[in-house]
């Protein structure tokens, strides 16, 4: 086929307007625009009195392996069990249009392990542990992901 050069011209600029092109955050758990201090503060409530720890996912819409996990724990029933029975769930957001570094440096720098990162917080917000989530996943090649077996032995050990 041959095209003419303002036709191809006019044919990548298409391309790199269309939305799968485009810049624009990718749609997932971790809202940028979200007010991560309140939703801690609101999930430290909640878990008081559900007498629940919060679970805190540090990652991003961008990071393929944070959808993943964020995944495992919605499509899992075991997992989701889980993590609903003894959680209050909060994905913190880590973008380039907010990488909530207070909270972030409070947390003694989690994000230095990579992403996703976990948290373990008390009703009260102080951190009990954290845990980065390489040692998470599955070890197969041909099977990415994070193991669930894995996952629950994590939950497991760190519920209130």
């Amino acid at each position: 086929m041959n095209l003419s050069r303002r036709t191809a011209s006019l044919l990548l600029v298409a391309f790199l307007a269309s939305p799968t092109f485009a810049s624009s955050p990718q749609p997932g758990p971790y809202d940028p625009n979200a007010d991560a201090a309140k939703a801690l503060a609101a999930a430290g409530e909640r878990a008081a009195k559900e007498k629940k720890r919060v679970l805190v996912v540090v990652g991003g819409n961008w990071c393929v392996w944070c959808r993943a996990l964020d995944r495992l724990m919605n499509e899992d029933a075991t997992v989701k069990s889980a993590v609903a029975a003894s959680y209050v769930l909060v994905h913190l957001n880590y973008s380039k249009e907010n990488k909530n570094e207070a909270l972030l440096e409070k947390y003694g720098r989690p994000d230095k392990l990579g992403f996703p990162v976990l948290l373990v917080l008390s009703p009260k917000l102080d951190l009990v542990t954290t845990q980065e989530s390489g040692s998470l996943e599955t070890g197969d090649k041909d099977l990415k992901g994070h193991d669930p077996a894995k996952v629950l032995a994590f939950l497991a050990k760190w519920k209130a």
